[in-house]
């Protein structure tokens, strides 16, 4: 499991306000003897967790997780309700027969899983079958209890019968209709190895090909696909999808991300529309991103300046350098602790997004951050923890290490998360899953007048005022593709009558030219 690197000092004790006014509540620890350490209907307790995955409708989230059981039985899936999260139930576990063959074992579950609101999901592991059979994608039905072998290895590939599936089958996604996009990396038969990668999207009777190296070339690009990352490949459940990997340009030029068949980021290209001359550095798209409705997110650096951003939907949301929208007097995002500085992001279904960066804040017990929709910290290393859920901060227990892209964010705006945890003496603790509740969390209300949201009143606001009020919608739903950086109506209702129209515009004028709103 993938974790930033925070400065920790070995002594000292960890005191903190919780940074945004919210509390994490555990739900599951790996804290040896802690009643949030024992897994659900088994007698084992937790030895750490993976990243959790969420429906569409964000009611029910999934993940992967480690156990005290001996290897190699101790890797287990999960799957439970963000409305009543610690109501989860194991229901795949290494080692035990699978679901379609009693005689074959679960085998290593990879990390990324999908499931989608009717409760099917889908997942890829290594069986204890042949060597030459043993990699496959898996499917259950909910509805049917039943279970699908999508693929195996050795098995010709539908779409491709003259080539089989070779040892590396992973990335799933689960569609709303219960078909599963896949990655194949190195397929079996004649094809040479530039044109034995797929991106596959169907199930045990029909398969489609999304993209395959050496003969697909993207949108945008040109030149065809020459490999695709392990991991990166991301579906909703209605065909968006995200997907990563190389081209066969030159090696200073090939990295891309493809969204729905189209380049939206290449190395050594400038970031489309950006107002930045740089050029995204060599190896300098570090994560992809793909939630519901198609949202998606990515993170890097820039080739000269080594800057660090953060995209969403195709526009930079976050720089380093940048100050730390909430945070402390003079603090930037800073990359001076974790190289990348940006360490998670996710986003939900309806326009808000969630991000961790690593900040210049000297002390080193404070220096990474959680940012709500570019406008409030809303936790920070070093917060209290509600651990048993009780009300109360009395758990002796603090965040320390806020994992790497392993949360997500629903539509009701609860936040689901791992982080590695500590004591009050900063002695670590181990792991936990936790969720924290930002349904209240406002956005800021900012000068009235402030269209651009910049924090000042001028000339600079007419156009996003204009464009609020004959669209009808906040100034940020024009402009910049839902992503919400100030509240809208104090914004722009300037006559106070909770409403955008053009009997706003004698008292927007007013407030430019040095007035005030009524």
């Amino acid at each position: 499991m993938k974790k930033h690197i925070a400065c920790m000092a070995v002594s000292g004790l960890v005191t903190s306000a919780l940074a945004g006014g919210v509390v994490p509540v555990g739900i599951f620890s790996d804290i040896p003897g802690d009643p949030t350490a024992d897994v659900p209907g088994l007698a084992t307790e937790f030895g750490g967790f993976d990243r959790p995955y969420v429906s569409p409708d964000g009611s029910l989230w999934i993940m992967s997780a480690s156990t005290t059981f001996a290897s190699p039985q101790d890797e287990i899936i999960l799957v439970g309700t963000t409305a009543n999260p610690t109501n989860a139930s194991v229901v795949v576990r290494e080692g035990t027969p699978t679901g379609w063959d009693p005689l074959v074992n679960n085998g290593a579950i990879d990390r990324n899983l999908s499931i989608n609101d009717n409760g099917d999901f889908a997942y890829a592991t290594n069986t204890n079958g042949s060597t030459f059979q043993d990699e496959v994608i898996a499917r259950f039905n909910a509805s049917a209890d039943d279970w699908t072998l999508i693929a195996q290895e050795g098995d010709p590939i539908p779409a491709f019968p003259s080539e089989d599936y070779g040892t590396t089958l992973n990335s799933p996604s689960i569609q709303a209709d219960g078909k599963v996009s896949w990655l194949v990396r190195g397929s079996i038969g004649a094809l040479p190895g530039v044109e034995d990668d797929f991106a596959l999207l169907g199930d045990d009777v029909a398969v489609s090909i999304i993209a395959h190296v050496g003969f697909t070339t993207p949108t945008g690009s040109a030149d065809p696909w020459q490999a695709f990352d392990f991991q990166d490949f991301y579906m909703d459940a209605t065909g968006n999808y995200i997907l990563q990997g190389d081209t066969s340009a030159a090696s200073a030029d090939d990295d891309i991300v493809v969204v729905n068949g189209a380049v939206v980021l290449q190395e050594n290209a400038p970031i489309p529309g950006a107002n930045v001359l740089d050029v995204i550095g060599n190896s300098g798209i570090f994560e992809v991103y793909m939630g519901s409705a198609g949202n998606w997110m990515s993170r890097g650096d820039f080739d000269v300046t080594e800057q660090d951003w953060l995209v969403y939907n195709g526009d930079i949301i976050a720089l380093t350098g940048d100050a730390v929208p909430g945070g402390e007097e003079g603090e930037t995002f800073s990359d001076a602790v974790f190289s990348a500085c940006f360490f998670s992001m996710t986003a939900n279904g309806t326009g808000s997004v969630v991000y961790g960066a690593t900040t210049s804040n000297p002390d080193e017990f404070r220096d990474a951050v959680l940012v709500l929709n570019g406008h409030s910290v809303i936790l920070r290393q070093g917060d209290a923890i509600d651990l048993d859920g009780n009300g109360a901060l009395d758990d002796d227990t603090f965040i320390n290490v806020f994992n790497n892209d392993d949360m997500f964010l629903t539509d009701d705006m609860k936040l689901f998360f791992t982080a590695d945890i500590v004591d009050g003496k900063n002695s670590d603790l181990g792991q936990a899953f936790l969720m924290v509740d930002l349904d209240d969390v406002g956005v800021p209300c900012l000068p009235c007048g402030d269209s651009n949201c910049d924090g000042t009143v001028s000339v600079g606001d007419i156009n996003f005022f204009v464009a609020a009020v004959t669209s009808g919608e906040p100034a940020w739903n024009a402009l910049f593709s839902g992503f919400p950086p100030c509240d809208y109506l104090c914004a722009n209702d300037t006559n106070s009558d909770t409403m955008v129209t053009v009997g706003d515009i004698n008292f927007f004028v007013a407030a430019v030219t040095g007035g005030s709103c009524n």
